[in-house]
């Protein structure tokens, strides 16, 4: 494909699109596998199931 035919993606749309496909099972799954708690690595870190 050439370059000048790929679709422009602001930061913004990048955004949207991710919560579009945000979901709660895979916010589960992913909150089991990474450690978020407080005082475990990944502290403060924020998941959205994508």
């Amino acid at each position: 494909m050439k370059k000048d035919r790929l679709p422009k993606l602001t930061a913004a749309a990048f955004i949207q699109e991710l919560k579009a496909r945000q979901s709660a099972v895979g916010l589960k799954k992913i909150l089991q596998y990474f450690k978020s708690g407080k005082g475990e690595y990944g502290a403060g870190d924020r998941f959205i199931g994508v």
